[in-house]
């Protein structure tokens, strides 16, 4: 199932490109709309986890990153977009919240 965020100012659509199951999925294309200024833009991220006891391990599901060349975003399963300047500086946050939608239909 693909999910959408929205807030006041964003939305967010997640598509994700992995086979079902793989939990730590790095393949996903986000569509970023930014409501403010009227753009649209795609993306690719990845899924964000806890850190494990073993090493190297993928734990729970945090959120998504992903980026575009100006700026860094981190979206968190609790509904909250961070973002982030090239220099790890925070720019805004925002809530928002979590919808499922259908996944798009690819044409060959």
């Amino acid at each position: 199932m693909a999910q959408t965020w929205v807030s006041r100012d964003y939305v967010v659509e997640l598509e994700r490109q992995c086979i079902e199951g793989d939990v730590a999925c790095d393949a996903y294309e986000v569509v970023f709309t930014d409501k403010k200024r009227g753009t649209r833009s795609t993306m690719y991220g990845r899924t964000l986890h806890t850190v494990c006891a073993r090493p190297g391990a993928r734990c729970g599901l945090m959120g998504y990153q992903f980026s575009d060349a100006e700026l860094r975003y981190r979206l968190y399963e609790n509904g909250t977009l961070e973002i982030y300047d090239r220099g790890n500086r925070m720019l805004e946050t925002e809530r928002g919240d979590w919808h499922s939608r259908p996944p798009r239909v690819r044409r060959l």
